[in-house]
């Protein structure tokens, strides 16, 4: 014989009052409060029906686990049919990471091969001094500098 306790509460969400019965799970069902309900007659109902419904539930949600379970079994042990594929795919991105890792390396000076530098006279850059008034640091290169060299004279 299994052993139960039952209590009664106040369920405030539903106000109403409520038996509890616990077992190894616990069940309720509402209990009468006003005069001539039959108290004894609802335990009966969750004792008789109700535990062995909820227990016809669980029997059959067990059995359909069980069953998923058995199929999961089944369906881990066969090869994944696009495993070749996949590693073909995954040294393929491999190979544009490292690419693509190359690329964000930049340089200080993009030069574009078709375009000439601007070269301004020595008139120009004492006009852009005189406008800007420019310093000594702030270098530009001149028609009197090496075309081909484009380095900075060394200050000193």
């Amino acid at each position: 014989i299994d052993k139960f306790n039952v209590s009664v509460y106040f369920d405030k969400q539903n106000n109403e009052v409520r038996f509890s019965v616990q077992g190894e799970i616990t069940y309720s069902c509402a209990a009468g409060t006003a005069e001539n309900q039959d108290n004894y007659q609802r335990l009966q109902n969750l004792f008789e029906k109700m535990i062995p419904k909820k227990e016809q539930e669980i029997i059959k949600e067990i059995s359909a686990l069980e069953e998923n379970l058995e199929q999961a079994k089944k369906r881990v042990e066969i090869p994944f049919a696009q495993e070749k594929e996949l590693e073909e795919k995954i040294q393929e991105f491999q190979e544009l990471e490292e690419k693509l890792s190359g690329l964000s390396v930049q340089e200080d000076i993009v030069l574009d091969p078709e375009e000439e530098p601007i070269i301004e006279t020595a008139e120009e850059k004492s006009e852009r001094e005189k406008i800007y008034n420019v310093d000594d640091n702030d270098y530009q290169p001149t028609e009197n500098d090496n075309n081909d060299d484009n380095s900075r004279p060394i200050q000193r």
